[in-house]
């Protein structure tokens, strides 16, 4: 590729997942169930493809994705993109439980990833086929998105990996690498410029909860945070050079409720200036994100994606609100490095907004980043 890549001039970007139609819902239940095979289940998912590409089109985004609408969550690499994996929900005892709206503690059941054997990355993989079927239908440019490489060890530990398949992590996270690269090469050759890594863990890491968790656990969370960065760098330096990467930070997403609360400033020097990714796509929906102030760790000429937009609430937000709270940022960044989205995708394991209210977020996107960046 010649020249800047086409994403670097984009400044209206959604994160991923969109809202699962009911027909959808029933589709994916009957397959469970046995009652339709996997070309049915294709041909819903297909359409329902075709859908989200028409909406984002219609809204007027110059990068979308596929919805996510062939994954029950985000983290389905892990289980179809790998081997080696399972995957239990449980609701978890004691600190670093999800909350609800109020910040009150919520019965939602945590992905506990275990390994079993090996970590490679599986021929089965339905990413670049995925990608493929985007690209072939849609205008705009693709983006891909895939969870981040940290989600196995963060919610498991050591505990959830087997000592007698890799009696060291080193092994483990080598795996883990190989596997990961060799995905990015896959979805290159599937045409794919543009990959998104939804990282769940580094901002975890500054939340009390969550700290008291992992340190009752035998972890050091700020080991932790330099273990995983030092993992996502070595695959973002595996990457095919012209692939443009982004990397959304979250603080959970599940069934409506949340993981984490805190700011950006104490992993911002760390994460910032050490991951050589084109852009940042960070949640600012909430007071729970903290202030801008994070963002002077933000290396020149780096682009932050400010997510203004919640998809935890049902009321569109205040077009000057968000207008106001971008100018705000541009204090810090220079204007033409940032860009605006909702702070996460709108499936979750649940759909919260009606079709409805999703599409006005949507558009609210792309008309702020207008009337800012024209």
């Amino acid at each position: 590729m010649t020249g800047p890549h086409p994403a670097a001039g984009i400044h209206a970007e959604t994160v991923g997942s969109l809202l699962h139609a009911e027909t959808l819902i029933r589709a994916r239940r009957d397959f469970d169930e046995g009652k339709i095979d996997a070309d049915a289940l294709r041909r819903v998912e297909d359409a329902e493809v075709l859908a989200a590409i028409a909406l984002q089109e219609r809204l007027g985004f110059k990068v979308i994705t596929d919805g996510e609408l062939r994954r029950n969550t985000y983290i389905d690499f892990v289980l179809s993109g790998i081997t080696g994996v399972r995957l239990d929900w449980k609701v978890p005892e004691g600190p670093g439980r999800y909350r609800d709206a109020s910040g009150d503690e919520a019965q939602t059941p945590r992905p506990v990833p275990t390994v079993f054997d090996r970590i490679r990355r599986s021929p089965q993989s339905s990413g670049p086929a995925d990608f493929r079927y985007l690209a072939a239908h849609a205008k705009a440019l693709g983006k891909a998105t895939i969870a981040g490489p940290a989600v196995i060890h963060f919610f498991g530990g050591r505990a959830a990996i087997s000592a007698e398949v890799y009696p060291r992590l080193d092994a483990f996270w080598s795996d883990l690498i190989a596997a990961y690269a060799e995905e990015l090469r896959q979805l290159r050759a599937a045409g794919c410029t543009y990959v998104q890594f939804d990282e769940t863990a580094l901002i975890k890491l500054v939340d009390p909860a969550i700290r008291e968790w992992l340190t009752a656990r035998g972890d050091d969370p700020d080991a932790l945070l330099h273990l995983y960065v030092d993992v996502l760098k070595t695959i973002v330096g595996a990457a095919p050079a012209d692939m443009w990467l982004g990397l959304h930070l979250c603080r959970g997403n599940n069934r409506g409720t949340w993981q984490a609360a805190g700011g950006y400033d104490a992993i911002a020097q760390t994460v910032f200036g050490q991951l050589e990714v084109d852009v940042f796509n960070l949640e600012y929906d909430s007071p729970r994100a903290g202030s801008f102030e994070a963002l002077r760790s933000l290396p020149a000429g780096r682009r932050a994606v400010l997510g203004l937009l919640s998809t935890k609430l049902r009321a569109t937000e205040d077009a000057e609100a968000v207008i106001a709270r971008i100018r705000e940022a541009a204090r810090i960044v220079p204007l033409e490095h940032l860009g605006v989205s909702p702070q996460c995708g709108f499936w979750g394991g649940m759909n919260l907004c009606s079709p409805q209210e999703a599409e006005l977020k949507l558009r609210r996107v792309t008309e702020v980043a207008g009337r800012v960046w024209g």
